[in-house]
């Protein structure tokens, strides 16, 4: 009996140890993590202030009109 009881304990103590890991993961390290993605993610896709996104594409001096599905991009 003493040896199922030091048993239990054991796995008690595991699955008290596995959620204090995953507290501290999710609690701390992962908005960490994920504001990390999004800048990296934003910086990539080149979003300015607003939300909206940059297509990288670089447009002729003058005189020529780029259309983006609903949006109309015109350089002067």
């Amino acid at each position: 009996m003493k040896a199922a009881t030091g048993e239990l304990n054991l796995t008690v103590i595991t699955i008290i140890a596995i959620g204090v890991v995953i507290a501290f993961f999710t609690g701390i390290l992962w908005p960490q993590i994920r504001e990390k993605i999004t800048g990296s993610w934003d910086d990539a896709t080149n979003y300015d202030s607003h939300g909206i996104g940059n297509t990288g594409m670089v447009l002729p001096a003058s005189g020529f009109e780029l259309t983006y599905g609903d949006y109309v991009v015109t350089s002067k």
